[in-house]
């Protein structure tokens, strides 16, 4: 099943691919995370326990689920995907001075 993926990262040969997202039913956002960081230069979206299981959300990144904010790790790491569902990724720049 297609779920879609947005990113406001503008480079793209750094940031994990846009788009749609091929996954298998019942896999959640944490297997999504998963899937959508292999590859991608920017791999520290997720916070791994090991190189399948992922326990957080990296705090430069914002996630959110049909638009609903998913701070709650690991709980909403667990949360189903279903056909038609948006994941928004945003990385949040960090400030200096």
């Amino acid at each position: 099943m297609k779920i879609k993926v947005t990113i406001n990262v503008l480079i793209p040969e750094k940031a994990p691919q846009a788009g749609e997202l091929e996954i298998e039913q019942g896999q959640t956002l944490g297997d999504a995370l998963l899937k959508l960081s292999e590859g991608a230069d920017l791999n520290s979206i997720a916070v791994r326990k090991n190189k399948d299981e992922i326990v957080a959300i990296d705090e430069m990144w914002e996630v959110r689920v049909n638009g609903r904010a998913c701070y709650s790790f690991p709980d909403d790491l667990r949360v189903p995907l279903s056909r038609g569902d948006k994941i928004t990724l945003w990385l949040t720049p960090l400030g200096g001075g």
